[in-house]
Parts: structure tokens; C-alpha cells; sequence
């Protein structure tokens, strides 16, 4: 079962393929991958987007 923790920061949109799959979009169109690993999980990505779509992962 998953456990959720607020984080600070806003996101206009998120979208999951797996638990190692983990993208958002905040209103800005800023890109953000989740690792859920790392003492700051959410990372900036290079690029804008205004919408954001996941799949899951392969083999």
C-alpha cells in the first residue's frame, strides 16, 4: 500500500506508469520526474510541456 506525503510546490497535472514512472507538469510548463530514492524527490527535467502523459515501464 502506498503512503502519501504532502510535499511542498504545485503541480498542474501528473501522470503515473509505475511506481518508477512518475512525471508532472506545474502551471509554468516546467517538467518534473519523481525519484522516489532521493532526499529531494521531484526534478526539474530540461524542457516545457503543457500537458503530460506516462506509460508503463517496459520489460
Amino acid at each position: 500500500m502506498a503512503h502519501w506525503k504532502k510535499i511542498s510546490g504545485g503541480l498542474s497535472g501528473i501522470s503515473v506508469g509505475s511506481r518508477s514512472n512518475v512525471w508532472g507538469i506545474n502551471p509554468a510548463g516546467s517538467v518534473y520526474r519523481f525519484i522516489n530514492d532521493d532526499a529531494t524527490p521531484w526534478h526539474n527535467v530540461p524542457g516545457a510541456a503543457t500537458d503530460i502523459s506516462a506509460a508503463a515501464d517496459s520489460g
